[in-house]
């Protein structure tokens, strides 16, 4: 049986570029991958293997902004640059990136990008569109996130866990899309299915988490918080887990302050 609740959407993110900062928007749409311009971008090296915060923690302070379809970059001591959200697919720009087991189809962004990200990794590197499709073991068309479309985390999770650390951090670190907030703590893992508005997601997964949590954006340095105090009490089969993965079932758009409907 479906509960409302009242458990409502706090924030939503996007992440243009796979690894960069987050863009923190009001209202979500969806395309067939995910929520609309997440993770469509991926910075890529010469053999074409993703690259991330856990080779190159200084992403986490590349400023991504949305206006007018084109995508803002910025970053301390560093000339912006803009590019187009959705540019023309030439032949001649096509190029392949590996994703973790995945191969797919992906076009070169332009040379003043891979300027500008190779100058500021101090590494020869390009910045790629996704062209290809690129499908999930469990049939979800994905874009170039890790392995499923949406992640959703809880800010009242989030407390519990600030509560037994003695520094606190910021949700940013988990790089969730759907922030929620009115449950209790890890709550979430009970839920089979969420409805917001006229969208649904069927819960896929708790997301196992890595070493980027505890990369810090103002000194770009990992220590071992909170994975350590993490691992504490959600350590699963070897795996550290904080958030939910969600699969969509029916996703039109949702919004900050949308109510919740779950079904356990």
């Amino acid at each position: 049986m479906a509960n409302s609740t009242s458990v409502e959407v706090s924030t939503l993110y996007i992440y243009p570029i796979k690894s960069c900062s987050p863009v923190k928007i009001n209202t979500m749409l969806f395309s067939q991958t995910g929520p609309l311009y997440d993770r469509k971008f991926l910075i890529i090296d010469q053999t074409g293997s993703f690259l991330t915060q856990r080779q190159f923690p200084k992403l986490a302070n590349v400023i991504q902004t949305i206006e007018n379809n084109n995508l803002h970059i910025s970053a301390n001591n560093k000339t912006p640059i803009t590019i187009p959200l959705n540019n023309t697919v030439s032949k001649q720009n096509i190029t392949l990136a590996k994703i973790w087991d995945d191969t797919v189809e992906a076009v070169s962004i332009s040379a003043e990008a891979n300027e500008w990200f190779s100058s500021y990794l101090g590494k020869n590197v390009q910045l790629v569109r996704q062209s290809g499709t690129r499908m999930s073991k469990k049939k979800d068309t994905l874009s170039f996130v890790d392995s499923y479309p949406v992640h959703l985390c809880s800010e009242d999770s989030l407390a519990e866990l600030n509560h037994r650390l003695d520094i606190p951090v910021e949700m940013e670190r988990f790089r969730p899309n759907i922030v929620i907030r009115g449950n209790l703590p890890f709550q979430e893992d009970e839920w089979n299915t969420i409805n917001i508005g006229s969208s649904q997601f069927k819960v896929a997964k708790a997301c196992p988490r890595c070493v980027i949590i505890t990369i810090d954006r103002k000194t770009e340095k990992s220590g071992v918080e909170p994975l350590k105090t993490l691992a504490s009490y959600r350590k699963k089969d070897s795996k550290v887990l904080f958030g939910q993965y969600l699969s969509l079932i029916t996703a039109n758009e949702i919004h900050v302050g949308d109510k919740l409907i779950v079904k356990c």
